[in-house]
């Protein structure tokens, strides 16, 4: 058996010690640190090594992961990320926190219908751990991007009506409005008011059909604007008024 005197032992250790110190990860706790200063790359590395060996913090660290490319602006990245959490995650809350991320990296990648999807989901599947305020102004956000002014109404008028005073209300233009402009003309039929509808868009006004039930019969009402001041819902009015549009200012 060889031996070593003691210098050469010394030096043996040594070497070993500062190569196994340069193999070892980060403590996860570091990652949480630069995450929480804004060190997102940093955080970003250290949370990859953990999301990508199999230890008990995987899922975590790999929403964190997500979280950290979402703040770089990668959001394909982050998406990616928070589907594999959402699929094979067996925590609830992990899961829901992950499918808000991948809304919001939606909105940013401009394909807000996926972003509607995952605030549904939310709304739908978790509302026992997921503010449902927070899911419907989501919704609310996602389908005004998509362009459905009428889809975004329904969630927006839960949303004023259910929770008054939820600080969600500020997060979306319209959202939490209460002057609205109406054509006070009533419709018969979809298709004629959406015939109406399209000269109101040519003119450059942002409308929504809704349905009014009654016992005469169902109607359709155009609305051409949603303000949070009678003042500027009368500026809409009429700017409308002034293109041939019989307009009225109503609150709700």
């Amino acid at each position: 058996m060889r031996t070593y005197n003691l210098p050469v032992l010394l030096f043996i250790m040594l070497t070993a010690t500062i190569l196994t110190g340069c193999t070892n990860p980060l403590p996860y706790e570091s990652a949480e640190q630069a995450y929480a200063a804004g060190d997102y790359q940093n955080a970003k590395d250290t949370f990859h090594h953990y999301s990508t060996t199999d230890n008990p913090l995987r899922y975590q660290a790999l929403y964190y992961e997500g979280m950290s490319n979402y703040n770089l602006g990668l959001c394909k990245e982050a998406a990616k990320d928070f589907s594999t959490v959402i699929e094979f995650s067996k925590n609830r809350e992990l899961r829901a926190r992950s499918l808000e991320g991948r809304a919001k990296s939606y909105l940013k990648m401009n394909t807000p219908n996926k972003a509607a999807e995952d605030y549904l989901t939310l709304l739908n599947m978790y509302e026992d751990i997921f503010p449902v305020d927070q899911a419907l102004a989501g919704i609310v956000t996602a389908k005004k991007q998509c362009g459905d002014a009428s889809g975004a109404y329904e969630y927006e008028e839960r949303l004023r009506r259910d929770y008054p005073k939820s600080t969600a209300l500020q997060g979306s233009s319209g959202v939490g409005s209460i002057w609205r402009v109406r054509v006070k003309r009533k419709y018969l039929t979809k298709p004629t008011a959406q015939t109406e509808i399209d000269k109101l868009k040519n003119q450059g006004f942002e409308t929504a059909l809704f349905r009014e039930f009654s016992q005469g019969g169902d109607r359709f009402v155009i609305q051409i604007g949603a303000f949070a001041s009678r003042t500027s819902a009368q500026a809409r009015a009429d700017s409308a008024h002034a293109l041939g549009w019989d307009t009225e200012v109503v609150r709700r």
